[in-house]
């Protein structure tokens, strides 16, 4: 007699199977925030409740990371709340739709690794600028102001800096 594996169980190896993707996904939306774990056992818990919302196992994955991105989106709302500012819902939505036009998986993952692998290659005042302009939100003439700058000098610097990461990204993708 067959052997029949119980729907609960065909979940749970599901969840266990996609873990590394959702952590990678959510590291790609929240990449320097605090809490990724957090975020993660939050998805899980989630799936976990709403898993009789899901018809069709082979839809899991869209699923799991509509889910994902709804908990990392709660999560730094929670944070905004306490003071800390990471990345605006605008900016995770624009994440999540270049990530759910990336063919795979495992393409995501790897440029969101590119994209960490970049950041880590900017000069320590180039990451100051980016980190100031997309995750603090600060407007360029403050930051200028603050590094007694011109606001044309750091336009033109922000503009280099992303043709930079978009070649040093192209590059890792290609590589």
């Amino acid at each position: 007699m067959p052997s029949t594996i119980h729907p609960e169980q065909q979940f749970i190896q599901l969840i266990t199977e996609h873990q590394s993707e959702l952590a990678a996904y959510i590291r790609s939306i929240m990449p320097t925030a605090p809490g990724k774990k957090d975020v993660l056992q939050e998805t899980n818990i989630v799936l976990w409740e709403k898993r009789n919302e899901l018809r069709d196992l082979s839809g899991f994955t869209p699923w799991a990371y509509r889910i994902a991105y709804f908990q990392t989106l709660a999560h730094l709302k929670k944070r905004k709340r306490q003071k800390t500012v990471y990345l605006e819902p605008d900016v995770l939505d624009q994440i999540a739709t270049e990530h759910s036009f990336i063919g795979s998986q495992e393409e995501g993952i790897r440029a969101a690794d590119a994209l960490n692998h970049c950041l880590t290659k900017l000069t320590p005042d180039d990451y100051q600028l980016v980190t100031f302009h997309y995750q603090q939100h600060g407007g360029l003439k403050e930051y200028a102001q603050q590094i007694k700058s011109s606001l044309g000098r750091v336009k033109h610097a922000l503009i280099r800096i992303r043709g930079n990461l978009r070649t040093c990204i192209e590059h890792q993708l290609d590589a």
